[in-house]
């Protein structure tokens, strides 16, 4: 093997450990993150964790007086849906911190990207 692309490979392998390490710290970041959310009045705070899992449901004692059940269950929904978002935000941006700008996530997972051109820009990135 010529020196240089002795080098180049060495490079290559830092590179994709570092990456490695990197990446499984992000997994284990991901599956244990949540975010919270409250209703625009505070009647109901919900808090979600990895894949919108609902985790905690609390409510203003009042609300239960004051809503009907059907407002309630709207109210979860809606804050909900909003802590999701949050949560799905923060995770898209700590994948393009670590993959690079180009990184979406949430398009691969629905179909939207190609995930070989993905690949191919997110290694040019990686090895350049």
């Amino acid at each position: 093997m010529l020196p240089h692309n002795a080098a180049r490979l060495e490079h290559m392998t830092e590179v994709f450990e570092d990456l490695t390490r990197r990446a499984r710290d992000l997994n284990r970041r991901t599956t244990q993150a949540t975010a919270s959310a409250d209703s625009p009045k505070r009647e109901v705070s919900v808090t979600v964790g990895f894949g919108g899992a609902l985790t905690k449901v609390e409510f203003d004692p009042d609300a239960y007086r004051r809503l009907s059940p059907r407002e309630m269950a709207d109210l979860i929904q809606q804050a909900a849906t909003a802590a999701t978002t949050a949560l799905n935000d923060r995770v898209a941006q700590a994948h393009r911190q670590l993959y690079g700008e180009q990184f979406d996530l949430f398009g691969l997972e629905r179909g939207e990207v190609d995930p070989v051109k993905l690949l191919r820009d997110t290694s040019a990135r990686l090895f350049a």
